[in-house]
């Protein structure tokens, strides 16, 4: 495990430098003006955004299960998550809920420079080349505190940050227990623990489970993906154990996540292709599955991606720009995707793009050719990640939805996802992550 000092170390490096002082200064700036916004809904008895909704499934978990997926338990937005993610809750639902919902404010303030230093560490012991932070990637540090999605988030009171902080660990204990063959089990043991932790939050993050696998008979192999699987499994059970309770929370749990209970005109900030294309069946009053819709689209992306990691497999390589490529699966497919919920997949979005852009410059003289046509892919990737880090692009469908009371599609974040989809899919497939030995 990382030593006190070596974390020490890294809040002097990080604070030191100008890129993360100035993208301080402005996250502190988000988490005021996002708690100032989500205490004035609290307080105006505002219920339609998420934490009332978390902080009631603390409540509930303990004090009335059978009522964990009942929309009349909740006024406003309502919890459809896994009854582990209401076990976590049930600590700030001691508190009243204006209370509790600073404490969460705070405690996803503190996440959020975690998940930094969290991603100077991994980028300086496993992706970089010269095992140290180099200035662009300094300026991806800044641009995941200064994302204009922090603030509707803290507003919103939503876990993304957390999530995102779970999943770094789960990369840092799996690339860990490649280094250290002693603590080998334990290490996979506990990537896998947080994994089924992270997506008892969202159910889409199980995405990621078929992807950390290793697909190989050696007997070795065979351990490694028993302990994985061992720690995801372990969260499993303490969700089974809630629904074995209670039966008819299961059969509420899934009816309320696959028939997707918002209205077309409720989802107007839906980013995905699937609540897009429901919304504008919703539209003409024409009805359809959410669920057929939704896996008409999620089987080919899988096995787009899936196939492609086959093909490419390498049991050594367990890379960010793997979870970043995975994680845009669900963002383009699910039912109900929001843009804010970006927090989770955009710090392996950004390390893959400090990776990618030490690694093309070893292009340069060997493979002129291919670094000439990857460098300008890599220039207009960076691009669309800089629109999307501004996060103007919610305004309009925001004035729509909230002053004219009508549906806008948020298709601005659709359109990057496409776009960032098919480039990772073409950085990866070119294999423009790993050395450039064999090209």
């Amino acid at each position: 495990m990382t030593s006190l000092k070596t974390f020490k170390r890294y809040i002097t490096a990080l604070i030191s430098n100008k890129y993360i002082k100035i993208g301080l200064y402005l996250h502190c700036i988000s988490f005021t003006a996002g708690l100032i916004i989500g205490l004035n809904f609290i307080f105006t008895n505002f219920h339609y955004f998420d934490f009332p909704a978390f902080y009631t499934s603390g409540n509930l978990i303990f004090s009335d299960l059978n009522n964990l997926y009942n929309l009349s338990s909740y006024p406003g937005v309502y919890f459809r998550y896994l009854p582990f993610s209401a076990l976590l809750y049930s600590f700030l639902s001691l508190f009243p809920i204006e209370i509790a919902f600073v404490l969460n404010a705070i405690f996803k303030l503190v996440i959020n420079l975690l998940v930094v230093i969290l991603m100077a560490y991994l980028y300086e012991h496993f992706y970089s080349k010269n095992g140290s932070l180099d200035k662009y990637f300094y300026s991806l540090l800044f641009a995941y505190l200064v994302f204009g999605a922090h603030v509707v988030d803290f507003i919103m009171g939503q876990p993304n940050p957390f999530l995102a902080f779970l999943l770094l660990f789960t990369l840092y204990f799996f690339e860990n227990s490649k280094r250290k063959q002693n603590k080998r089990f334990l290490y996979n043991f506990l990537g896998g623990v947080f994994l089924g932790i992270a997506s008892s939050f969202k159910l889409t993050l199980f995405i990621i489970l078929p992807f950390v696998l290793i697909y190989s008979l050696g007997k070795s192999d065979l351990k490694i993906n028993i302990s994985r699987f061992s720690g995801v499994f372990l969260i499993l059970l303490i969700n089974s154990y809630f629904f074995l309770i209670q039966p008819d929370v299961l059969t509420d749990f899934f009816i309320l996540n696959l028939e997707g209970g918002f209205s077309y005109l409720e989802c107007s900030f839906s980013i995905s292709i699937t609540r897009m294309i429901i919304n504008s069946f919703g539209f003409f009053e024409l009805h359809i599955s959410p669920m057929l819709i939704m896996m008409i689209f999620l089987i080919p992306f899988f096995l787009l991606v899936f196939n492609q990691y086959l093909k490419k497999y390498d049991k050594n390589r367990l890379l960010p720009e793997l979870f970043s490529l995975v994680l845009f699966i669900p963002i383009l497919v699910y039912i109900d995707v929001w843009s804010y919920q970006y927090i989770i997949s955009f710090p392996f979005i950004l390390l893959s793009m400090g990776r990618l852009n030490e690694n093309l410059n070893t292009l340069e003289n060997s493979h002129p050719q291919i670094f000439k046509n990857a460098k300008l892919n890599l220039h207009q990737t960076k691009k669309i990640i800089n629109l999307m880090d501004l996060y103007v692009w919610d305004l309009l469908p925001a004035f729509f939805f909230f002053i004219l009371q009508i549906p806008a599609l948020n298709i601005f974040y659709t359109v990057f996802s496409l776009i960032l989809f098919v480039r990772f899919y073409n950085f990866h497939r070119n294999k423009f992550y790993y050395d450039f030995d064999n090209i």
